[in-house]
């Protein structure tokens, strides 16, 4: 009977597919951490990337404007305003309560406020919600929501989703990277252990008697006492009676510790989409730019101004009425805080900006906080040797003649 010989590649340990071994070495095999949105926190790599997309959020300011025909002005007499951008509620303020609600999105995936109105139905305050305490329901071409078993309309509640499958709740993070971030806690659980154990790994004492059980015992507690733990590590060991140590560990470098540690801090940067440097991590190059100010200016664009958006537009749903919706309001957040750059930087931009009309004095110093100078400080100036396309090639005009 003929048996069919196939050829079996040997598979490489690599530290994006690391061998059960190495897993099982971490505690990783089966899954022996509990990952979910508290504990995940305690991986630093995932605190940090959530608070600095919270805190990123949460710092910008945040505006009330409305739109009429060209022109935008701030709308500073609507308490809508107010609530989003100074005082949402009693307690909080508007940093803390974007701080917060950012953090659940980038945990849950799912932010949720309460919205109180007047007898109008004009919003005066918002209250955030613990996705833990809300589910949501599609009943029929409306969404339902319950909190703590109390239903809800969609009018009541401001939802900002992250990306979802379904349209209805936002994927949350920590459960999509729950292997990456499990591996990571258990990589944290590792390195403690063995600098808990004498900061290296186990190893045997070999007798060149046999030992009863007993003797055994007391041998392995007057070992440990004497040389386990941080404190005791490289204390002098000293053997008796023919006695030799004899390590069967391997020690981290060996294991790829280390680098299986810096990896899980980039698949985690890498998920959450947030530079290397902001995370204090500057061995590598990056794809984000060269110098601080352009890797800046891409983690603006690609990582925080999606989520501007999904604020901007779950705010704009929520919080505004029919009417205000139709005479052009809108919210806006406004990104000029990381765009400033040094300020060396800022006046060249400026004066080119003056020179070139497009921007008043008064203009440049609003941005900069300064009081006007007055109104002679709205003129807009132009070039003299600039003229419109549409006058190109024409003659000009003859001066008249002075006055005799």
């Amino acid at each position: 009977m003929e048996t069919e010989t196939r050829s079996v590649t040997p598979r490489t340990s690599r530290l994006d597919l690391p061998e059960d071994w190495l897993l099982r070495s971490f505690g990783a095999l089966p899954s022996t951490v509990t990952v979910n949105a508290d504990t995940a926190m305690t991986v630093a790599t995932v605190y940090a990337c959530v608070r600095i997309l919270a805190e990123s959020v949460a710092s910008l300011p945040l505006k009330l404007y409305r739109k009429d025909g060209d022109r935008r002005e701030e709308v500073t007499d609507s308490p809508i305003n107010r609530i989003v951008g100074a005082e949402p509620n009693q307690w909080q303020t508007s940093f803390e309560f974007r701080e917060m609600m950012q953090g659940h999105l980038g945990l849950r995936g799912n932010a949720y406020a309460r919205i109180f109105a007047d007898t109008y139905g004009r919003p005066v305050a918002v209250e955030p919600l613990h996705p833990g305490d809300v589910e949501v329901q599609k009943d029929g071409d409306r969404l339902v929501y319950f909190v703590r078993g109390a239903p809800l309309l969609p009018s009541d509640i401001l939802h900002i989703r992250g990306i979802s499958s379904d349209g209805i709740l936002g994927l949350a993070p920590v459960s999509l990277l729950r292997d990456t971030i499990g591996l990571a806690m258990s990589e944290a659980r590792h390195g403690r252990s063995v600098y808990d154990n004498g900061a290296r790994p186990g190893g045997v004492l070999v007798s060149p008697a046999n030992l009863t059980k007993e003797q055994i015992v007391l041998l392995r507690e007057q070992w440990e006492a004497a040389h386990k733990g941080a404190n005791n590590s490289g204390k002098t060991a000293i053997l008796g009676g023919g006695m030799d140590y004899k390590s069967i560990g391997f020690n981290n470098v060996d294991s790829q510790f280390l680098e299986s540690r810096k990896f899980s801090v980039e698949e985690i940067a890498r998920a959450y989409r947030v530079p290397l440097h902001l995370l204090q991590s500057t061995e590598k190059s990056t794809s984000w730019g060269t110098g601080i100010e352009q890797q800046n200016i891409g983690f603006l664009e690609y990582t925080l101004r999606p989520w501007l958006v999904r604020w901007e537009q779950a705010l704009n749903r929520a919080l505004l009425t029919d009417r205000m919706k139709m005479s052009g309001h809108y919210f806006r957040f406004n990104l000029d805080a990381l765009l400033r750059g040094d300020f060396k930087t800022r006046a060249e931009g400026y004066r080119t900006m003056i020179e070139s009309g497009v921007l008043s004095i008064n203009e440049v110093r609003a941005k900069e906080d300064w009081n006007p100078i007055g109104p002679e400080g709205d003129q807009h100036f132009r070039p003299l040797n600039t003229v419109p396309a549409d006058q190109l090639g024409q003659a000009e005009p003859e001066p008249e003649p002075a006055n005799a």
